[in-house]
Parts: structure tokens; sequence; C-alpha cells
């Protein structure tokens, strides 16, 4: 009975544990094409029957209810006009909301950390990338579209909440160095993008009019920032002194944090205050102070790495001009719906659109001059909506299929154990593909060689995240877990510039062929902490080729 016990358990066990594992290509059904969109700003996208025909995509066969669009992997609602008479008519398009790229994804690069330093800069490219496809069913994820404009018996909401974010990658942190200059190639506590201070000096927002809405109501202010530099003085404990404050209603300046720390530490802050404290041109501002005791210390080497601060805050329904916002909205005290009725929108002459985008839902809205009104259902918490006109749309003019005939690559159904991978870029293929055919013969091994481009790996399993090196991890993570007998080898063939030289220079982004990890550079890091290995021992043994171009990579 006991061993049957154990049996059981150690079955719950694996499958629980493979169900957890995360590659990046869950998402993806092989049976089905896919094609690639650009998102390089957050706000609305809409796709028109044109820009579809033109892509290649067969519309007069498709149903437009059989429509999908994943970002990062999750199923997003999307608004198709007209769908309901089941043709895309050449009138017809898709319309969705979407981010630009962040940092979320990037945290599985990251070891022994427990929040991002810098949540909203991505490590290696800030566009993010939507995918396009269709099935057979007529219940895919769509907005609801709302109805309601009778605002008869509705009393307008006084505010909603906005939210301020400036987050910084003017300077880049290693975290932790060893000798003042060695860093972990691992992603570390600290590392990333931010603005780096001496010690004096200080980080200030520069927020617009804020035009808040006096009350005693909540506001949130928040920062991030990590020690960028570790100098050690006789007799104190740390080498840092760092406040955290406001500009007040009366334009004093006010500390509601006051933290010391040694060395590369990182720090998230986040205070409540109220909104009577506050004034539209108040401003926040993390300090690094010249504290006495660090007088040994020089300014050039005393570092602080401020990774972003931000407020949300209650606002007058109020756009001053403006003709696009993303805010927060509570419900309504009274009734089943809150009352919008904003001022000063720059409507021009183009059509207002608002969507409450954590319910998934279209708002209508009537406008009159430079006023908007509408009705927001009330939900079960507070809801993020986004309000634009026609004239912001960002319309999409391309759509790639991926890996180009739409379909993506299916690594598992090839299914050779002890497989040697290989990895390179399209402009090295015909020399990887003669160095394939070479180590599948019995002079180079017989091995079972599976050979991936980056690109396809950059779609399958880093979301389109191009240059972002997780893809080749996750890509030999997936084949070590789904493999009967893990791969054996992996090589990478083409040239790789360290990540954090990559994103700020267009040369080293065009020549960096086939990315590595880190800083320092390691391509041992690509297949560290894989299938049970610790961190810092790759689990399967890496080479590289380090070709710019196929003159270079005689490999055979």
């Amino acid at each position: 009975m006991i061993k049957r016990l154990f049996i059981l358990f150690t079955i719950i066990f694996i499958t629980a544990n493979l169900a957890a594992q995360q590659y990046g290509n869950e998402w993806i059904n092989f049976g089905q094409k896919h094609y690639k969109i650009s998102i390089p700003n957050t706000g609305l996208y809409r796709i028109d029957y044109n820009t579809l025909v033109n892509s290649g995509i067969p519309v007069s066969s498709i149903n437009p209810k059989n429509f999908q669009l994943f970002i990062k992997g999750q199923e997003q609602y999307i608004n198709i006009n007209d769908e309901s008479d089941n043709v895309f008519n050449t009138t017809d398009y898709i319309e969705f909301y979407a981010k630009k790229n962040d940092a979320s994804f990037d945290s599985s690069a990251y070891t022994n950390i427990t929040r991002l330093p810098n949540p909203y800069i991505a490590l290696f490219n800030d566009t993010n990338y939507a995918y396009l496809t269709w099935n057979g069913s007529l219940s895919n994820k769509r907005v609801q579209r709302e109805t309601d404009v009778n605002f008869v018996g509705y009393t307008a909401a006084t505010y909603f909440y906005n939210e301020k974010i400036e987050a910084y990658k003017n300077s880049y942190s290693l975290g932790k160095t060893y000798l003042g200059v060695i860093s972990d190639p691992r992603y570390m506590l600290g590392e990333g993008s931010g603005f780096n201070i001496n010690k004096g000096s200080s980080e200030q927002t520069n927020f617009s009019n804020l035009n808040i809405y006096p009350s005693n109501l909540p506001v949130y202010i928040k920062t991030s920032y990590s020690g960028a530099s570790e100098n050690y003085v006789s007799g104190i404990t740390y080498d840092h002194q760092i406040k955290f404050l406001y500009i007040d209603n009366l334009g004093n300046t006010v500390s509601v944090n006051d933290t010391t720390f040694m060395g590369v530490n990182q720090f998230y802050i986040e205070k409540q205050l109220t909104a009577n404290q506050l004034q539209n041109s108040s401003q926040i501002i993390v300090s690094s102070e010249n504290n006495p005791l660090f007088a040994s210390i020089p300014n050039a080497i005393h570092l602080t790495n401020v990774h972003y601060i931000s407020i949300k805050y209650p606002q007058v329904p109020d756009l001053s001009n403006a003709s696009e916002q993303q805010f927060y909205l509570n419900n309504a005290s009274v009734g089943s719906k809150a009352f919008l009725d904003i001022q000063n929108v720059n409507v021009g002459t183009s059509q207002v659109i608002l969507y409450d985008l954590t319910n998934h839902k279209y708002i209508p809205t009537v406008v009159s001059g430079s006023n908007v009104k509408a009705l927001v259902p009330n939900s079960s918490s507070q809801k993020e909506c986004f309000l634009t006109t026609t004239n912001n749309i960002n319309t999409v003019n391309l759509l790639t299929p991926v890996n180009q005939t739409g379909f993506f690559v299916n690594y598992y159904t090839t299914n050779p154990d002890s497989a040697f991978l290989i990895v390179t870029h399209k402009s090295l293929q015909t020399q990887a593909n003669l160095y394939k055919q070479y180590r599948e013969t019995l002079l180079g091994g017989s091995n079972h060689v599976i050979m991936a481009d980056i690109d396809d790996l950059y779609d399958q399993f880093a979301y389109g995240n191009t240059k972002n090196p997780l893809a080749i991890k996750n890509f030999c993570k997936y084949l070590s877990d789904a493999l009967a007998v893990p791969p054996n080898y992996l090589l990478l063939i083409g040239k790789s510039i360290q990540n954090s030289d990559v994103r700020i220079n267009s040369n080293n982004w065009n020549a960096n062929k086939v990315p590595t990890f880190g800083h320092p550079s390691s391509d041992n890091a690509l297949t560290a902490g894989i299938h049970g290995a610790n961190s810092i021992t790759p689990f399967i043994p890496v080479g590289r080729i380090s070709a710019k171009m196929e003159q270079m990579s005689p490999i055979i």
C-alpha cells in the first residue's frame, strides 16, 4: 500500500512539475497559421480588410468569428467591426488594445530576486508583438459592446484615478560587482535600467499638470532604486542614504522615507498620502544624501540607480486638451453604472473611443464639442479604462507570416533522443546546413541534429521578443524536458554582442546574429538552471562559431 501511494505521489509530482514548466510556446496550435504584428507603442491598433488581404490571409474563406489574437501567450479580447454577419467585409476591421514591451517576460532571466528592479523597461527590446491566427471556433474572445447612453438619473463621477510613471533607462546597473569591475553573468539583484545619481544629487519627476481632485482620497507614490556602488567606510555599516520625498500643497519638500544601506541592495518603496497634501505642480523626488560620514567616498564612484518613480492619484475628469488617457474608475456608489462627464478632450474632427480594459467592454460615448459622456457598468473592482480618438489609432500596415510559411516548427515531433542542437541565423543558413549534414554522417558522429532559426525561436519561445536570449534558453529547456533523452550538445552559429550594448546601438543590433546571455556574456548561462541543473552549471554543453557572414563560417 505504501509503495502504491509512493508511486501515485511520484506520478502526481512529475505531472504537476511538467505542468508548471513554462517554455513560451504553450499557446501555439501548430496546425494553424500565425501572422506577426509589431507593437512599438501602447495604444489602440486596427487591422483593415486590405491589410489582411495584402498580407496573404484568405479573408474571403474565414468567418471573422474564427480570428484569435495572442500577445505574450495570452489570447486577447478583440473588437471586430460587424462580424455578426459571419463575413469579413471590405469595410470591416480588427481592433485591439496593446501595450509596448515591458520587463514582465524578462523576469525569468533573473536569479534570486523577488521583484524586478525596473518592470517598465525591458532588458532587450521595447517592441512587443501580437500574433493573429484563426480556428474553427465561433466563441473566441471578443470585446463586449455596451449600448447604454441614457444618462438620466445618474450623477457624474467627480474623479477618476490617474497613474503617471517615469521609468528611466539613461544608465544600466550591473548589480553587485567583484573587485569593483567583475559582475555576475546571471541577471541578479539590482541589475537593470535606471538613472544614476551621485551622493548629494537627486532625481525629480517632471510630471505635467496633475489636475488633482482635492480631497482626503488616497494617493500612492512608489519608487524602485538600487545601490550601484559599494564603498566601505571605517566605523559605519552603510555607504548609502536615500530619501523619498514629495513637494506638498504649500511647496514644501517633505520626506516620507529615509533608508541607509550598504552596497548593492534593491529597494521598493510605496507610501500613501492624501490628495489634499498635493497641488497640481507637485513632484516626487529620490535623493542621495550627502552624509558627512561618506566624505571619504569620491562622488564619481558613489552611485544609486533610480529605476522608476510613479504616482497614482484622483484626478478631476478633465483632459486639459489631451486626446488620449488611460485611467482607473471606481464603481458608482449609487446605481449600477458610473457616469463619466469628461471635459476638455481634444476631439477635433475625429471620433472618441472608450474601452473598459479590465472587463473587456467597448463603451459608447456621446460627444458635444470637447465634452465626452459615457456610462461604465460597475464591476467587482476598480476598472482600467482607455479613452482615445480615431486620430490616435495605430494602423497596422503589415502582418508577417511566422517562419515565412505561417506555421511554427514543432520541434518535439522530430523526437530524436540525445539530440545535437544547432541555433543559427538566416544569413548563415547555407553553411549551417552543410554542418548539420556532416554531423548526421558516420564520420560526423551519426548525430540526431535539430537545427533552429533564431528568428523562429524568438517567435515560439520569446513571444517575438527579438534579441532576447530567453528564446534559446526556453528552447533548450523545452527539448530537455520533452524528449526521452535530453540533448547532448548545443552549437550556436552566429556572432553575439553583449546584450547591454545591443539595444542602444543599431550597428550592434544588426551584428548580433545569435544572442548570448548576461553581462559579462556567458553562453554557458543559456542552458544553466534548466532540467534540474543549478544556475551556474550548463545542463547542455555549449559551443559557438562567432560568424558574421557565411564567408567567415567554413565549419567543415
